[in-house]
This record gives structure tokens, C-alpha cells and sequence, in this order.
């Protein structure tokens, strides 16, 4: 069974109509400063047999910051779902391919699917991101951290079921297609 990971980020002010006016405010005379936009980076994972838990974060997510996230998301589903035979699925992110996440995933028993080079439209957890972004910003609209997290998580909680996991994860046998072919061209039909 393979566990497709990935972490995203979603920033507010990107998703937001309202735009910097340089105008100077009578009282003080002076041009106000940009404040830094709503930002949260989220992680999670996806299989044949559900989700893991979505986990949210702040600040730059180094190798270090990486194994927590592995610790206390993917391995607690790894024990409860594949105890004997599992791969996982991640892109080749330094902080993914660092020696000490190998040495990690090594420990803890953890088997990594290497993926192609230059290759982001296979990985399908991205679908979950859009779908997560498109409902926040069209439905949800957070106007705190506190509203965005728990939008966030609530998405995650109620949208991403087994069967859309399944949906998704159907389309990992491109995958087989790709190792097979060693970096010859593929059709591609979903």
C-alpha cells in the first residue's frame, strides 16, 4: 500500500480581493506598513485506506521539523493501517531527501517511493490542496489564524473521505507505468 504525503501553505492575501491603496492617512501624515498576510502551512497524507492526520503549522519547515511531522502524523497511521507492507510516496524536497529524514524513515521503518525528477503533477494529494484552498476562499472566507486552521481542519475532517482518497489514489498506477518506462515518455489517461 503506498501513503502519498506532501505539506502546503495557505496565505490569505493571495486568496483575497482587498488590495494595498497607497494613500496617506490625514491623522498621521504617514504611509502605512503592509502587515504580513494570514499563513499557515498544513501536512498531510493520503492511501486506499483513508487519511492521515492533518496537521498544522508555523515558520519554515526544515528535515527536523519534517520528523516531527512524520512522527506524529504518518507513523501512528502506518501502525493502525499497514502494519506489515506500505511504501510512502513524497517529492524530492531537500527537506524530504535530507540524510537525516533517510536515517529517519531507516529507524522507523518506513519505505520510500522515489519519485521521478521534475515530476509535481503525480502527486495527487496536490487534488486535496486545490479542493482544500478552492472551498476556504469560495465558502469558508477565514478572517483570523484561529478561523483559517479550523476551516482547514474541518475540510480535512469531513471532505476527505475514503472514497475521494480511493478517487485519487486510483490514478497511482501511473506510477508502475513511470518506474517501468525509466524516464521514457508516457500516455497519460485519466
Amino acid at each position: 500500500m503506498l501513503v502519498v504525503l506532501h505539506e502546503t501553505t495557505i496565505d490569505v492575501a493571495t486568496h483575497s480581493r482587498k488590495r494595498w491603496q497607497n494613500k496617506i492617512p490625514r491623522e498621521t501624515g504617514k504611509i502605512g506598513k503592509y502587515s504580513h498576510p494570514l499563513k499557515i502551512h498544513l501536512f498531510g497524507g493520503i492511501s486506499r485506506k483513508g487519511k492521515t492526520e492533518c496537521v498544522a503549522f508555523e515558520g519554515i519547515l526544515d528535515s527536523e521539523k519534517f520528523q516531527y511531522l512524520l512522527n506524529i502524523s504518518v507513523i501512528p497511521f502506518e501502525k493502525a493501517n499497514f502494519p506489515f507492507c506500505h511504501r510512502i510516496y513524497m517529492d524530492n524536497d531537500p527537506r524530504h531527501t535530507s540524510r537525516s529524514t533517510k536515517n529517519f524513515l531507516k529507524n522507523n521503518n518506513l519505505n520510500l517511493l522515489t519519485a521521478p525528477p521534475q515530476s509535481p503533477n503525480i502527486n495527487v494529494i496536490e487534488t486535496v490542496w486545490a479542493n482544500l484552498k478552492y472551498n476556504l476562499f469560495t465558502y469558508e472566507k477565514p478572517q483570523s489564524k484561529e478561523q483559517l486552521v479550523n476551516s482547514a481542519i474541518k475540510f480535512w475532517n469531513e471532505k476527505v473521505t475514503l472514497e475521494f482518497c480511493n478517487r485519487l489514489t486510483d490514478k497511482i498506477s501511473l506510477f508502475q507505468k513511470l518506474l517501468n518506462l525509466k524516464g521514457k515518455q508516457v500516455d497519460i489517461n485519466y
